[in-house]
């Protein structure tokens, strides 16, 4: 069956809270990936810069300020930086199938890295979706499932697979008001297909409306056209096999300041290696009509006097009545100053967003009372276990679908880490060494080390097995041994 977009609202609706959030999640998205797409998209023009300042000029081989841009990618670094807080405590998943969780997408990707990208979604987005899928099974000549044997559907490699949706992909859905489970959901992806070498490549658009009860329609289009074509699917169990990691709101997210920040950051970037630019080749003021004299004095053009005038080569001759006015200027040495140190707060202020300062590269530890530090782990705690708590929801979201669709699925509880290490590794090492310095009994110096060791590990890794090792070292140490070694 096929229709055009004006025939059908299910080709073109999009729920009211995406249509608020979507140009701004999208911000957001390119923040994270960082690179020249998000230069292009937020880098700014300066009020009343000339063309050759902004794009160049290819026939003079100047390159404008637009590609000389460079991006420092703060947002990606914060969200590494939750995901190795998150993940880097195990992940506790017992009666877990181990081939499962080792490729869980069916394309290599093991459970940890797939949540570390929903993270990564969740973040940026202030709401993800996450799904699971098995694809249609065969049909028999009367359209219905074939049977088939566990070695059978392996070797065809029929088995469920997680997906990750960004929040612009789940265009649209509705929450049964009776039960509050999803009533319908629409998704919307674009596809680029070169499968077959002897026709040309499509782009293929592709709307998908998943209803209750396992039923489902497909709306595709080719290359930009308006016309649709309309196909049903099945999918097993009744309950659509979606879940929202986090919350739909219209209201501004958190990750919208560490955007707006970026973009801030990025285009000070611009305009102090602009700044260094102009300092460097400072702006030469001549005398007027100089030009004109040298022109009649060498009987050159223009352009070659102009060469003459800015080269090293050529002797210049000013009026007596100009001496002294030829000269170069450039900005003042202090004002250089003025956007490293803006560029400076920026940064700062950005961690402060995240609620990481400390973590990250916030205020100096020495500045900051005993106090003052014990409030600031409490920013990043609750960020953390909000974090935890959201991923560690979704994952029991996507084991109950998996079952659903697969009676085989072998169950299991995840459990997400809820206390992380977050202390500042440099001040930590200060405080023990202060406490080592001081007359301890012999047990009291065992925890001494202990603790050492565990410092040891956050900069240089060691595995548990080691770390046992190293621990019960400890314990069997006898100091009175070393005293009695030192006298002979």
């Amino acid at each position: 069956m096929r229709m055009s977009e004006n025939d059908d609202i299910r080709l073109t609706r999009t729920h009211v809270i995406l249509h608020h959030r979507e140009e701004q999640i999208s911000r957001n998205i390119a923040a994270v990936e960082g690179g020249k797409p998000y230069i292009d998209l937020r880098l700014n023009r300066f009020p009343s810069e000339s063309d050759s300042s902004w794009c160049g000029d290819s026939d003079r081989g100047v390159v404008g300020r637009k590609e000389r841009a460079y991006n420092i990618n703060y947002p990606r670094r914060i969200t590494s930086k939750l995901n190795q807080y998150v993940f880097g405590n195990p992940i506790t998943r017992e009666g877990a199938d181990e081939e499962f969780v080792t490729d869980v997408t069916r394309c290599g990707q093991t459970a940890n890295e797939f949540m570390e990208h929903v993270n990564e979604a969740y973040t940026s987005g202030g709401w993800c979706w996450v799904s699971v899928d098995r694809g249609s099974p065969p049909l028999d000549e009367e359209g219905n499932p074939v049977q088939r044997s566990q070695a059978q559907r392996e070797a065809s490699r029929d088995r469920v697979y997680w997906i990750l949706w960004s929040p612009t992909e789940v265009v649209d859905w509705h929450y049964s008001k009776e039960d509050g489970r999803l009533l319908w959901l629409i998704t919307e992806t674009s596809t680029y297909d070169n499968s077959d070498p002897d026709s040309a490549p499509v782009n293929m658009r592709q709307r998908s409306l998943w209803q209750r009860d396992g039923q489902g329609i497909r709306f595709e289009t080719r290359d930009g056209g308006e016309n649709w074509t309309e196909t049903p699917f099945t999918y097993a169990g009744g309950d659509i096999p979606f879940h929202m990691v986090g919350k739909a709101s219209a209201k501004p997210h958190w990750f919208d300041d560490v955007e707006i920040l970026q973009a801030a950051i990025l285009n000070l970037l611009s305009a102090d290696q602009e700044n260094i630019v102009e300092a460097v080749f400072p702006q030469l003021v001549l005398p007027f009509g100089l030009i004109e004299n040298v022109m009649a004095a060498a009987e050159v053009k223009y352009e070659q006097a102009i060469e003459m005038v800015r080269g090293l080569n050529y002797p210049l001759f000013e009026p007596s009545e100009d001496s002294g006015t030829s000269r170069f200027i450039s900005p003042d040495a202090g004002d250089m100053e003025t956007i490293p140190k803006r560029l400076a707060d920026l940064k700062k202020e950005l961690y402060d967003v995240v609620g990481l300062a400390m973590s990250m590269g916030g205020a100096s530890a020495q500045v900051q009372s005993a106090e003052s530090k014990r409030w600031d782990h409490l920013d990043p705690e609750s960020t953390l276990k909000e974090l935890s708590s959201k991923l560690e929801a979704a994952e029991q979201k996507l084991v109950q679908f998996s079952r659903q669709l697969d009676s085989t699925f072998s169950v299991y509880d995840p459990v997400y880490p809820r206390k992380f290490d977050i202390e500042d590794t440099e001040e930590l090492t200060k405080s023990l060494t202060g406490i080592s310095m001081l007359p301890l009994p012999p047990e009291a110096d065992k925890e001494v080390k202990k603790a050492a060791l565990k410092i040891l590990s956050r900069i240089t890794p060691i595995g548990p097995e080691r770390m046992q090792e190293l621990v019960d070292e400890i314990d069997s140490y006898d100091p009175s041994l070393r005293a009695i070694v030192g006298d002979d």
